[in-house]
Protein backbone atom coordinates (compact mmCIF):
# COMPACT_ATOMS: atom_id res chain seq x y z
CA UNK A 1 0.00 0.00 0.00
CA UNK A 2 1.26 3.55 -0.86
CA UNK A 3 1.50 6.36 2.15
CA UNK A 4 -0.10 9.85 1.30
CA UNK A 5 3.31 11.47 -0.35
CA UNK A 6 4.04 8.14 -2.69
CA UNK A 7 0.11 8.31 -3.88
CA UNK A 8 0.87 11.93 -4.63
CA UNK A 9 4.20 11.06 -6.39
CA UNK A 10 2.34 8.64 -8.23
CA UNK A 11 -0.92 11.08 -8.82
CA UNK A 12 2.35 13.46 -10.81
CA UNK A 13 3.72 10.69 -12.24
CA UNK A 14 0.38 9.87 -14.16
CA UNK A 15 0.12 13.59 -15.09
CA UNK A 16 3.33 13.88 -16.40
CA UNK A 17 3.02 10.71 -18.68
CA UNK A 18 -0.91 11.02 -19.92
CA UNK A 19 -1.80 14.22 -18.84
CA UNK A 20 -4.84 12.78 -16.85
CA UNK A 21 -5.86 14.74 -13.98
CA UNK A 22 -6.38 11.81 -10.89
CA UNK A 23 -5.48 13.96 -8.03
CA UNK A 24 -4.02 16.36 -6.32
CA UNK A 25 -0.68 15.30 -6.51
CA UNK A 26 -1.29 16.11 -10.06
CA UNK A 27 -3.44 19.32 -9.65
CA UNK A 28 -1.59 20.99 -7.44
CA UNK A 29 1.98 19.74 -8.68
CA UNK A 30 4.08 22.23 -9.69
CA UNK A 31 5.33 20.14 -13.13
CA UNK A 32 1.70 20.48 -14.24
CA UNK A 33 2.03 23.00 -17.38
CA UNK A 34 -0.81 24.94 -15.90
CA UNK A 35 0.89 25.73 -12.66
CA UNK A 36 3.31 28.44 -14.36
CA UNK A 37 0.52 30.13 -15.66
CA UNK A 38 -0.68 30.88 -11.63
CA UNK A 39 0.24 34.34 -9.64
CA UNK A 40 3.36 33.94 -7.70
CA UNK A 41 0.31 34.01 -4.20
CA UNK A 42 -1.85 31.02 -6.75
CA UNK A 43 1.54 28.94 -6.49
CA UNK A 44 2.49 29.44 -3.02
CA UNK A 45 -1.04 28.35 -2.06
CA UNK A 46 -1.00 24.99 -4.06
CA UNK A 47 2.64 24.57 -2.48
CA UNK A 48 1.05 24.80 1.22
CA UNK A 49 -2.25 22.65 -0.03
CA UNK A 50 0.21 20.00 -1.79
CA UNK A 51 2.84 19.76 1.36
CA UNK A 52 -0.52 19.80 4.04
CA UNK A 53 -1.58 16.48 2.41
CA UNK A 54 1.42 15.04 2.24
CA UNK A 55 1.74 15.20 6.02
CA UNK A 56 -1.76 13.18 6.34
CA UNK A 57 -0.53 9.82 6.77
CA UNK A 58 -3.26 7.56 6.58
CA UNK A 59 -3.14 3.51 7.51
CA UNK A 60 -4.64 2.58 4.36
CA UNK A 61 -4.61 -1.19 5.26
CA UNK A 62 -5.95 -0.50 8.97
CA UNK A 63 -8.67 1.26 7.54
CA UNK A 64 -9.38 -1.41 4.82
CA UNK A 65 -9.19 -4.08 7.22
CA UNK A 66 -11.58 -2.27 9.55
CA UNK A 67 -14.30 -2.37 6.82
CA UNK A 68 -14.25 -4.90 5.91
CA UNK A 69 -15.00 -6.94 9.31
CA UNK A 70 -17.78 -4.51 9.66
CA UNK A 71 -18.72 -5.95 6.07
CA UNK A 72 -18.52 -9.35 6.69
CA UNK A 73 -20.39 -8.71 10.34
CA UNK A 74 -23.70 -7.90 8.40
Amino acid sequence: MMDTRERLRFEEEVGLETGRDIGPGWKLSPKNPGYATLSANEQQQRDRILDSLGQINTNWRDLFSRTLILWNSK
